[in-house]
C-alpha cells in the first residue's frame, strides 16, 4: 500500500471507533505516523536533505571578488580559471582541491556576475512564430563517410523551413560555393518553391566576401548575388560565432538529429550519388516524425505550407563553375590544381569543364565527352581505361602496367571476370592479339549495362569462346533476359526499351494493335528443311580444278623489232598511259619476239595481253584481300578423299559461279572438322578470282556490326553496303544463340539480298536445330526458308577429318 493508501485506510477505521495506539499496531506504523494521518488525508512531504558541503566553499568569495574585479580589468588581462587556482594555492593555502572543481565553478559564476554587474544581458531564449512559407535556415555539417571502403570527410547540407520543419538534406565531398548553390537549388526542386521571406545563413565565403563590421551589412559574392535574383531569395547573414549559431538554432540542432540519427553508424556507400539517394528515403520517412508536442507531422504541417512558396523561376540555373582547359598530350586536363582524362580524340584541342560539388563534366562542341567524379585531395589524377581503348589497340602491350587499368580495378569496372577471360585470351592469341580482343570487349561497355557485359564474359567463359564477338551475343542476351529496363551508363536513358507513356496518352500503334484478331496460326517448324540434306551420293570421282592463281600465263614468243630510241619513247608512253607491266616487260617481250620471229600483230598481242593479265591478277588480289578472308583457302588443297561426302562434280560446278550470276543461295551443313569454312572460303575465293564482290563474315561479327550500325544511326548504310556485294560468306552460322534485336537485324541483310545477290552460309547444325539460334519460331522460318529457296545445300557429314589426322600422328608416333 502506498502511503496515501495508508493514510486513508486510518482514517476511514478511526471512524469506525480505532483508537491511536490500535490503529497504529493494524497497520504497524508509529503513532506519529497515525496522528499526521487524522490530521491531514495528505502525506507531509519528505524533507531534502541538507546540501553536502564542498571544499571549495571557503574560497568561493575570493573568487567571486576576483572575477568582479576583472570586470574593468583590461580584456587580455583578466584571469583564467588556470591562474585563479594558482593563486589560490599560493595566497590561501588551498589543498586537496582539484583544478576541474575550481574550473567549472568559473564557467558557472563568471556569466552571473557579469549579469549581476549589468554587463551583459541574460542569456534567455525567446519563443519566435514563423509564417508558412516564409522563413527558413540553411547550415552546413561535418560528417563521415565510409567511402568505397575509405573513411572520408563529407558535408551535410540542410534546408529547414521553420513553420512545418520539412528539411531537406545532401551530402558532397566539399563545402565550396558548388555545394552551396547546387544544395540550394535541390532543395527549391523537393519543396516546389521558395520561401518568400528570409533565409538564414551563416557568413560562409561562398557566400560573403566580406563582414563589414558588427553590422549585419556584407558584400556578397557575385554568383551568389546572382543567384538570389534568379530565385527571388532575400538574405538574412546571422552574427559570427556562437550568438550567430543561435539565432538559426533550429537548423543547427536538425544537423546534430540528423548525424546522430541516420548516420550512425557510419554508413558504407560506393559513392556520394547512392549515400544521397539513401538521404531521400530517410527525408521521407522523417516527414512522418512529430515535433515536440506538436499535434500533426512535418509532412501535414508542410502539405499547409506548399502552396504558400513562391513558384520555382522557368530557367535552369547552372551550379558549376566553368572552366576551357587544354587537352594535353597525354589525353588529360588540369583543374584546379588535379588531373582528369577525356578520350584521345581531343588531345590538343581546348575543351569545357563544368565542375560541380561532387563531379566533373566535360564538353567538346555542346557534346558530353567525359564525366568524372570530383577529386578533392590536390595533386590527384583520375584516369578512365574507356578514353585509351583506341591507342591501346596499337599499343597493346601498355594496357597491364596502366594507370587507368589499376583505377579500374579499384572502382570495380575491371572485374576478376575480365581477368580471368584475359588471361584465357591471351595464352590462345598471345599477349598482343588477345589484349586487342579484350580491348573489343572493353568497347561494349559504351552501349551496355556493366552487368550485362560481365555476364556476357562469364558466359563466354563457361564454354570455352575467346571472341569478343561471342561475348557481345551473350551479353545481349543477359539485357534481353533482364527483367529491369537498361540505362545508358553515359547519358541515362533507357536502351532498346519502348517508352512508357503517362496515363492520360494513348499509343495509336497500341491501340490499333489491341483491336487486332488474335493469331491462331500454329507455330512453324523448319525440321522438314532436314529431308534437304538426304540426298543419294553419287560415286566418287575426282574432276581436275583450275585456279588462276596457280596457274601463270604462258607468253608464246615470235618475231619483233626494237631500238634504243623506240625503248626510250615506249617507257614514255607507258608511263603517260598508266601501263606499269608493259613498261616493265616491253624490252623482254621485245627480245623474245626477235628470237622466235613474231609479227607486228603478235608482238602487240603479247604486250596487251601481258597487260591484262597482270591488271587482271592484282584485281583479284584486291578483290581477296577486301574479302576479308582469314585464312588462305584453295580447292585445289582440299581433300576428298577424306571427306566423301562432298562431291567433287558438285564443288566443280560451283567453282565456275554460276550461282552466283543467278544469284541464288549456299549452304553448307556439317559438324566440325569436315571442311565446311574450307570451302566456303575456297569458293568464295573463286568468286573473287572470277570478278565477283566477295565478303566473308562470321555470324557473331556480322550481328555484332549490325547492332553498333543500329545504336550510331547508320544502320541503313550498312545493310545497303552489305547488299552491294556478289557474295556474302556467312561462317559459324548456327554455333550459338543469337539475341532478339540481333537476329532481327541479321534478317534485314538477308532480306536485302534475297533472289537479288547470293548468300553461302557454313553451318554445324542441321535446319530443325537453328530454333536453338533463332528463338522466335517465325523469323527462324523466314531465314530458313530464305536461304533454302533454289539454294545448293551440300551436307559434309559428321566425320571429322581433323580427328582422323590427328589419330593417324599419334597412331604413328604411339
Amino acid at each position: 500500500m502506498t502511503k496515501v493508501e495508508i493514510y486513508a485506510a486510518i482514517r476511514r477505521d478511526s471512524r469506525a471507533g480505532l483508537g491511536v495506539r490500535a490503529l497504529a499496531r493494524k497497520y504497524s506504523v508509529h503513532r506519529r505516523t497515525v496522528r499526521e494521518a487524522l490530521a491531514s488525508p495528505w502525506p507531509q512531504p519528505r524533507k531534502k536533505p541538507p546540501p553536502r558541503r564542498s571544499r571549495l566553499d571557503a574560497f568561493k568569495r575570493v573568487i567571486d571578488q576576483i572575477l568582479r574585479e576583472d570586470l574593468n580589468a583590461p580584456r587580455k588581462q583578466r584571469h583564467t580559471s588556470r591562474r585563479i587556482y594558482d593563486r589560490l594555492i599560493t595566497e590561501h593555502d588551498m589543498e586537496g582541491i582539484s583544478y576541474s572543481t575550481v574550473c567549472g565553478y568559473v564557467a558557472w559564476r563568471r556569466p552571473e556576475i557579469r549579469v549581476q554587474a549589468g554587463r551583459s544581458p541574460p542569456e534567455v531564449p525567446i519563443d519566435q512564430e514563423h509564417r508558412p512559407g516564409v522563413d527558413a535556415e540553411v547550415d552546413f555539417g561535418d560528417v563521415v563517410v565510409n567511402l568505397a571502403g575509405k573513411p572520408t570527410v563529407c558535408y551535410l547540407f540542410v534546408f529547414r523551413l521553420l513553420n512545418s520543419g520539412k528539411a531537406v538534406h545532401r551530402v558532397s565531398l566539399s563545402c565550396g560555393q558548388e555545394a552551396f548553390l547546387e544544395g540550394r537549388v535541390h532543395a527549391f526542386t523537393v519543396l516546389g518553391g521558395v520561401p518568400t521571406g528570409k533565409v538564414r545563413y551563416d557568413n560562409l565565403k561562398a557566400a560573403v566576401a566580406q563582414v563589414l563590421g558588427f553590422s549585419r551589412a556584407r558584400v556578397e559574392n557575385e554568383r551568389w548575388t546572382v543567384f538570389r535574383s534568379h530565385y527571388g531569395l532575400e538574405a538574412f547573414y546571422c552574427r559570427p560565432g556562437k550568438e550567430g549559431a543561435h539565432e538559426k538554432g533550429g537548423v543547427e540542432g536538425e544537423v546534430g538529429r540528423f548525424r546522430r540519427n541516420r548516420l550512425v553508424p557510419v554508413p558504407q556507400v560506393d559513392s556520394i550519388a547512392e549515400l544521397n539517394e539513401l538521404i531521400e528515403q530517410w527525408d521521407a520517412e522523417d516527414d512522418l516524425r512529430r515535433i515536440g508536442a506538436r499535434a500533426r507531422s512535418v509532412a501535414e504541417y508542410f502539405a499547409l505550407e506548399r502552396p504558400l512558396l513562391a513558384p520555382l523561376p522557368a530557367e535552369h540555373f547552372e551550379t558549376g563553375r566553368t572552366f576551357y582547359p587544354l587537352v594535353d598530350r597525354r589525353s588529360q586536363i588540369n583543374v584546379r590544381t588535379n588531373r582528369y582524362s577525356v578520350p584521345v580524340a581531343f588531345i590538343g584541342q581546348q575543351v569545357k569543364v563544368l565542375l560541380r560539388s561532387s563531379e566533373l563534366l566535360v564538353f567538346a562542341d555542346r557534346n558530353l565527352i567525359a564525366r568524372h567524379e570530383r577529386l578533392i585531395a590536390k595533386n590527384s589524377c583520375r584516369l578512365d581505361l574507356d578514353h585509351y581503348l583506341e591507342v591501346l589497340v596499337r599499343k597493346p602491350g601498355a594496357l597491364p602496367g596502366s594507370t587507368a587499368l589499376e583505377q579500374a580495378r579499384q572502382a570495380g569496372k575491371f572485374t576478376p571476370v575480365h581477368d580471368a577471360w584475359w588471361s584465357r585470351v591471351r595464352e590462345a592469341h598471345g599477349d598482343a592479339d588477345g589484349t586487342r580482343e579484350l580491348i573489343q570487349v572493353l568497347l561494349l561497355h559504351r552501349t551496355m549495362a556493366h552487368e550485362h557485359v560481365v555476364a556476357g564474359i562469364a558466359a563466354a567463359l563457361r564454354v570455352g569462346a575467346l571472341s569478343a564477338d561471342v561475348v557481345a551475343i551473350e551479353a545481349r542476351n543477359a539485357a534481353e533476359a533482364d527483367p529491369q529496363p537498361l540505362h545508358d551508363q553515359a547519358a541515362g536513358k533507357p536502351a532498346n526499351r519502348a517508352v512508357e507513356l503517362p496515363d492520360n496518352i494513348v499509343s495509336l500503334t497500341h491501340k490499333k494493335l489491341t483491336s487486332l484478331p488474335p493469331d491462331t496460326r500454329p507455330l512453324p517448324s523448319v525440321a522438314a528443311y532436314d529431308q534437304l540434306l538426304r540426298r543419294s551420293r553419287p560415286p566418287d570421282r575426282r574432276v581436275f580444278m583450275s585456279s588462276s592463281s596457280a596457274q601463270q600465263p604462258r607468253i608464246t614468243r615470235q618475231r619483233g623489232l626494237t631500238e634504243p630510241a623506240a625503248e626510250a619513247a615506249i617507257d614514255q608512253a607507258c608511263r603517260m598511259l598508266r601501263l606499269p607491266t608493259l613498261r616493265q616487260q616491253f624490252v623482254g617481250i621485245a627480245d623474245a619476239a626477235e628470237h622466235e620471229q613474231l609479227t607486228y600483230r603478235g608482238f602487240l598481242a603479247e604486250l596487251l595481253m601481258a597487260e591484262c593479265e597482270d591488271r587482271q591478277r592484282r584485281r583479284a588480289e584486291r578483290r581477296i584481300k577486301a574479302a576479308g578472308f582469314p585464312r588462305e583457302k584453295w580447292l585445289t588443297d582440299f581433300d576428298f578423299e577424306a571427306n566423301s561426302n562432298v562431291e567433287p562434280a558438285v564443288i566443280h560446278t560451283l567453282a565456275k559461279c554460276e550461282w552466283i550470276r543467278n544469284g541464288n543461295p549456299l549452304c553448307l551443313i556439317g559438324d566440325s572438322g569436315t571442311g565446311k569454312s574450307h570451302l566456303l572460303i575456297a569458293l568464295g575465293a573463286e568468286a573473287a578470282m572470277a570478278g565477283y564482290r566477295v565478303k566473308y563474315v562470321l555470324a557473331a561479327s556480322l550481328v555484332n556490326e549490325l547492332v553498333e550500325a543500329a545504336d550510331d544511326f547508320v544502320l541503313g548504310k550498312t545493310i545497303a553496303r552489305y547488299g552491294r556485294y556478289d557474295l556474302l560468306c556467312l561462317d559459324e552460322l548456327g554455333y550459338m544463340k543469337l539475341d532478339e534485336r540481333g537476329a532481327n537485324l541479321l534478317f534485314q541483310v538477308l532480306t536485302e539480298r534475297e533472289e537479288r545477290a547470293s548468300v553461302a552460309i557454313a553451318s554445324n547444325e542441321s535446319f530443325a536445330g537453328w530454333t536453338k539460334t533463332f528463338t522466335e519460331p517465325r523469323l527462324c522460318a523466314a531465314i530458313v526458308d530464305r536461304l533454302t529457296f533454289n539454294a545448293a545445300i551440300i551436307d559434309t557429314g559428321t566425320r571429322s577429318y581433323r580427328l582422323a589426322q590427328t589419330e593417324a600422328q599419334h597412331s604413328i608416333h604411339g
